[in-house]
């Protein structure tokens, strides 16, 4: 956990962008599987594989002053990846295959984030 005290100029307009490599567990049972979360899920191919979830805190941003301006998530695609799903909402596929992205503007989350990734390798051949 990481932690610090920051401060940003007065009347001025500061970006924030943050990039994580994180570890995904594999998830028995776990991922989305009801029709109303599934609606959500973007297909990519074959659909007997692993499902791999990452978890991210994100309602805490519910505390701040105001709605994210611009709120992205970029999920990179494998060639190995059946599906992807995002607890924030439908995904849109990058024309080039390798990227699925969630987009909002004035973002107010809601709850965490939860992504879940299909996978046609097996558990012990893990993801990238």
């Amino acid at each position: 956990v990481y932690h610090w005290e920051q401060v940003f100029p007065a009347r001025s307009v500061t970006t924030i962008e943050h990039e994580y490599r994180p570890l995904a567990g594999i998830g028995i049972g776990y991922c989305p599987t009801d029709e109303k979360r599934m609606a959500n899920r973007l297909s990519l191919g074959e659909t007997r594989s692993v499902c791999h979830l990452v978890d991210y805190v994100l309602r805490t941003a519910k505390t701040w002053k105001g709605p994210i301006g611009r709120f992205k998530l970029v999920i990179p695609v494998s060639p190995h990846d059946t599906a992807v799903w995002s607890s924030l909402g439908p995904l849109v596929l990058s024309k080039d295959e390798k990227r699925a992205t969630f987009e909002r503007k004035n973002f107010v989350p809601e709850d965490d984030l939860v992504v879940a990734v299909w996978n046609g390798r097996t558990e012990t051949e893990g993801r990238p």
